[in-house]
């Protein structure tokens, strides 16, 4: 099944990450500032994240729509289907969120934005625990990741698919 990825790489690169992802499979690339958006197989995100030189991160979209309200904000959250992507566990969920918001009406900023969305994922866990996590850039964190970006009324949801930063890669295991 086709999935909706965005790969995260500094400005001024896109076009060079645009041709490697085409040539590692990556199917409706579209660039971006920042980024290349792109889709593919679960099995094209592991080609991408095993041999992309360029991509910073790799995220994964899982949605995207209008979120007028923080009602509408929430429901949606809600309807992505985390119960697939994480197994239950009688340990907490670790979530670090980073939320990007822009000229959104009804928000009050990115802590009520991120409670929100803390608040959604443990509705839809139903009886998993679900921590907050302040570690966003602690390579050690053991937090997944969820990337946010509310734009007037619409919202998109990215998980990280990758960890780390993709160029540390293998750095300094086991010397």
């Amino acid at each position: 099944m086709s999935q909706h990825y965005f790969a995260h790489i500094s400005p001024g690169l896109e076009p060079l990450l645009k041709e490697e992802l085409k040539s590692l499979g990556a199917r409706k690339v579209k660039l971006e500032e920042g980024g290349v958006h792109f889709q593919g197989t679960r099995k094209h995100l592991y080609r991408v994240l095993q041999w992309s030189r360029l991509a910073n991160r790799i995220y994964w979209t899982l949605i995207e729509g209008t979120a007028p309200n923080t009602n509408a904000l929430f429901e949606r959250v809600t309807k992505i289907a985390w119960p697939e992507i994480f197994s239950p566990s009688s340990k907490p969920l670790k979530v670090a969120i980073r939320v990007s918001l822009s000229h959104h009406v009804e928000l009050q900023g990115t802590g009520q934005a991120e409670s929100i969305i803390l608040r959604a994922i443990e509705r839809s866990l139903e009886g998993s625990r679900v921590v907050k996590s302040a570690h966003w850039s602690d390579p050690d964190s053991e937090a997944a990741r969820v990337l946010v970006r509310l734009h007037e009324h619409r919202v998109s949801v990215r998980l990280d698919a990758c960890g780390q930063l993709l160029h540390r890669r293998g750095w300094r295991q086991n010397e």
